[in-house]
């Protein structure tokens, strides 16, 4: 019999955009004290798509093989939804009632349009805060927690609290009903009995009241962020977590380390920037501390030249990769890698003898590269060693 969740898979795959030119550069970093791929994007914009595949290549629960420098929007939503298909295999209903296949099914409807970005309606009452709509149960089948900093400080006492539970469409459209009732009541009438004293309960004074805090509001956290929300992230957000963090129509990954919190860095331009993985968020605005793998402040250099890491950094990345060994899952979707593309890109449909043929000149080239590649890799390593014995001689002198 079929697999149900494979005839999922082949639904979700067929609605996919497959002529997308559209990829992602990939940039390897140390995490965790392991080298991991996380992909870039190349313009500023609403990417969920981004934030959730980076949380899962950090986790470990996505793999790239390390030769890739890039992978297609398509095959990347492919692997996506392979990973959630198996993930949700053999899971229950959960003590909550949530239909796990229910949400599935849901999830692969999604799959194709994530690129496109995610309709997401923050509450302000708590940083973990939204209104729930199908979208969103793509975090809860990817185990992933969303988090925002768009959060109300009630010390403040400058938004009513029947206003500060409202979400952020129903405080928009709140707005949008006081002005217009202020508006109409301002407009001559024939007789003073024509003015409307109230609107859905409410004085005209209190309308006033409502509409100018809620102008002062949304003007005065027009960043998404404060200081309230600031607080709760870092009081919520477990140690050691990696999560997805949405502010101004964007989605982040983040991550909490050494009670701070961090957010990956994926513009294109550090993409060859050794000195620029994490953003430490610790403001509402102004400027922010950027840090390397290691989470220690360095000088940003070399912008998007591609001249910006260190032969030191190199060799890092390549010695952790040799430790790690060289069998980095390949997902046989991808066709992308530094020595070449996949067999039938290459040679086209082969049958018969010739098929067979250029398999093994195919495979012989794959080996080439990777003895190759474990050969620049230990140069590497005995590099660090030295520059680390180096260290230690100076120490002991």
């Amino acid at each position: 019999l079929l697999n149900p969740h494979f005839s999922k898979l082949e639904s979700a795959k067929k609605k996919m955009p497959e002529n997308s030119g559209d990829s992602f550069r990939i940039k390897k970093i140390e995490f965790d004290g392991k080298l991991r791929p996380i992909l870039c994007q190349n313009e500023a914009g609403p990417c969920p798509l981004l934030a959730i595949c980076n949380v899962l290549l950090l986790r470990g629960n996505l793999t790239l093989h390390m030769d890739f420098s890039e992978i297609k929007e398509v095959e990347l939503l492919q692997q996506l939804a392979t990973y959630l298909l198996e993930k949700s295999e053999g899971r229950s209903e959960s003590d909550s009632g949530v239909n796990i296949e229910y949400q599935l099914h849901d999830v692969m409807e999604i799959l194709p349009t994530l690129q496109k970005g995610l309709d997401v309606n923050v509450k302000f009452t708590h940083p973990q805060g939204f209104e729930f709509t199908e979208q969103l149960s793509l975090f809860d089948v990817a185990t992933i927690n969303l988090y925002h900093g768009w959060v109300v400080d009630e010390a403040d006492g400058n938004l009513p609290k029947t206003l500060a539970s409202l979400s952020y469409n129903q405080l928009v459209e709140k707005l949008v009903q006081y002005k217009t009732f202020l508006q109409d009541d301002s407009k001559p009438k024939a007789n003073e009995a024509e003015k409307s004293e109230k609107f859905n309960g409410e004085s005209r004074s209190e309308i006033s009241r409502n509409e100018a805090a809620i102008e002062l509001f949304l003007t005065e956290t027009a960043t998404q962020l404060t200081y309230r929300g600031l607080e709760m992230l870092h009081r919520d957000v477990p140690e050691g977590s990696l999560c997805v963090f949405f502010r101004n129509n964007h989605f982040s990954t983040m991550y909490r380390k050494d009670h701070s919190l961090y957010l990956l860095i994926t513009d294109l331009g550090y993409v060859n920037q050794s000195s620029a993985v994490w953003e430490k968020l610790d403001v509402i605005d102004g400027d922010t501390e950027i840090v390397d793998s290691s989470f220690e402040s360095r000088k940003v250099t070399g912008g998007d030249s591609g001249f910006g890491e260190s032969v030191q950094d190199a060799d890092h990345l390549l010695a952790l990769q040799l430790q790690q060994g060289d069998n980095i899952a390949i997902d046989p979707t991808f066709t992308h890698s530094t020595y070449g593309d996949s067999l039938s890109d290459r040679y086209g449909t082969i049958e018969g003898d010739d098929a067979s043929f250029a398999r093994a000149i195919y495979e012989q080239e794959k080996e080439m590269a990777r003895k190759s590649r474990q050969s620049e890799t230990q140069q590497a390593l005995n590099r660090q060693i030295q520059r680390t014995n180096s260290r230690s001689l100076c120490a002991v002198q």
